[in-house]
């Protein structure tokens, strides 16, 4: 009458990936093996451990929670009917003597989750059968949320099934559980005789007479309980069943019993610039892609596996006429902080770069960087990012040829206040060809896109501000036809600024207002 249901899975990524597509590939990173198609997995980039459940709570109504290794598992409960439910939580240990009739007996004495499960508050006499349409059993679902994708979990389950009642001629019954989780299928991997698993359920044989009945499984059904593997096939992150009863009228429940255990993936960011190691092609920060340090073939030197076009499978892995190697493992060299000299990134590199930071002021980010020496510099770019693998570049100016004197530059980028964090990064070219890439800086912006332009009425004089007091650096004021009638710019901003109306009568009027952050403010006003 127990059920011990232990899931052996393999979990991609730390957190759960909705559509989010790192490298553009049209594989979406929670499906995505490479995500930032470098030629190294994204396993073999992050940091992975064995763990299994620990104790469970009850974190709301007829749902219950657990840790593994920082990642939450929980389960919940829902009827489809009235004469169905759920009693006796608890926290339990798996003590399974039989576990022959595992694929993986391993975890014995672990910390399990425990509950009942009932199809019939309104149990009828022992023997009466609840297969016929006219019994009055219910159903109930129970979902098994991962919190992130796993691949092919296993369910071991142990003490399934019962028997229908004390009569002197008893016959075995069980809970069905009815896989609903749509394009996922099951394998039996091992198990009792009874254990039946068919296409889309599985259960003890019911309806067997009862010999000698005891809790702990066997291979004679008539006296003790199904046990068995069975593997989920598929990127999962959701597992649901229907559970109902079959067989005779018993108990009117089974008590499941199980555990959580599996190889657990978490994000890495060796060189600490905020991007997670599985999408940045210089994981290390030594200005050499990882792709070359890990002895793979970038043909057209985009620190991508292969070269263009990049054609990738299922998975998301790079394949195509231009892919020579690749996933065969990754070098220590990839994050060992060092350029791996013997496989390509032993170059002279055309500048020297001593200084590279950026700061946040509102809705406007300042970058500032030193070039200590120049080597044949030709070209000097910096280039942006808002996911960290998609760049564009935002300024461009001449290198200064060859030179040992440091220069200082610097930019205003005034439209960080798109997103929350931005990335930027130096892009250097020589005369030669030679080119190489800086270090990865990232900004969090404070900006207020939540501030207002207004305008009150004096009379025939106006009086623009903004609600939470931003000072203003420019304005213009436009009348119901679009035409310009005034406009403000000083170099100082201003906290309000007053504009002559040209009518008596009230008027439309649209206001468009710049701060000196770099915030842009429209408002329409009746003055």
């Amino acid at each position: 009458m127990k059920i011990l249901i232990y899931f052996s899975v393999l979990i991609a990524f730390s957190q759960a990936y909705t559509q989010v597509d790192s490298d553009n590939d049209f594989v979406i990173d929670f499906f995505d093996e490479d995500d930032d198609n470098d030629g190294i997995t994204d396993r073999n980039e992050m940091m992975c451990g064995y763990g299994n459940t620990s104790a469970w709570i009850n974190s709301a109504v007829n749902e219950y929670s657990s840790q593994v290794n920082g990642n939450t598992i929980t389960v919940s409960f829902s009827k489809f009917s009235s004469n169905a439910g759920i009693a006796n939580f608890s926290n339990g240990s798996m003590t399974t003597a039989n576990s022959s009739w595992f694929l993986d007996p391993t975890l014995g004495n672990t910390n399990s989750f425990v509950t009942d499960v009932i199809w019939d508050n309104h149990p009828e006499t022992p023997g009466t059968d609840i297969d016929v349409s006219s019994d009055d059993k219910g159903s109930l679902t129970m979902t098994v949320d991962f919190g992130q994708l796993v691949t092919n979990p296993v369910l071991h389950i142990e003490r399934l099934g019962g028997y229908g009642g004390t009569t002197s001629l008893a016959y075995t019954n069980s809970a069905r559980f009815t896989l609903t989780t749509p394009g996922v299928s099951m394998t039996r991997l091992a198990g009792t005789n009874d254990f039946q698993v068919f296409g889309n359920s599985f259960q003890k044989r019911p309806d067997v007479v009862v010999t000698a009945y005891t809790l702990l499984t066997s291979q004679n059904a008539g006296d003790g309980t199904a046990a068995g593997s069975i593997q989920f096939n598929g990127n999962i992150s959701q597992l649901t069943f229907t559970i109902t009863g079959v067989g005779v009228e018993g108990l009117d429940r089974d008590n499941i019993e199980f555990i959580y255990a599996g190889d657990i993936c978490g994000d890495l960011d060796t060189d600490s610039d905020l991007i997670p190691d599985r999408i940045d092609l210089d994981s290390d920060g030594d200005i050499c892609p990882d792709v070359v340090e890990a002895g793979f073939t970038d043909t057209d030197g985009d620190e991508r596996l292969g070269g263009l076009p990049i054609v990738v499978n299922a998975v998301g892995r790079v394949v195509g006429p231009t892919v020579v190697d690749g996933y065969t493992g990754t070098l220590p060299a990839v994050v060992d902080g060092f350029p791996a000299m013997t496989i390509g990134c032993s170059v002279i590199l055309p500048v020297e770069l001593c200084n590279f930071t950026g700061e946040n002021a509102g809705c406007i980010n300042n970058i500032s960087w030193t070039l200590c020496s120049q080597t044949n510099s030709k070209n000097i770019a910096l280039q942006r990012s808002f996911n960290g693998q998609t760049w564009e570049t935002i300024y461009e100016i001449d290198g200064a040829g060859t030179t040992n004197s440091a220069i200082d530059y610097s930019f205003i980028d005034r439209t960080a206040n798109v997103s929350n964090i931005a990335y930027y990064r130096l892009f250097d070219i020589s005369f030669d060809g030679t080119s190489d890439y800086s270090d990865a800086i990232s900004i969090v912006s404070n900006c207020n896109n939540s501030a207002q332009l207004f305008a009150i009425k004096n009379d025939c004089i106006a009086t623009a501000k903004i609600d939470n007091g931003t000072p203003i650096l420019a304005l213009d004021v436009f009348d119901y036809s679009g035409k310009r009638v005034y406009s403000f710019k000083e170099k100082e901003a201003v906290e309000a600024v007053n504009f002559t109306l040209y009518s008596e009568n009230s008027q439309l009027y649209i206001l468009k207002a710049k701060t000196l952050d770099g915030l842009l403010l429209t408002t329409k006003v009746f003055l």
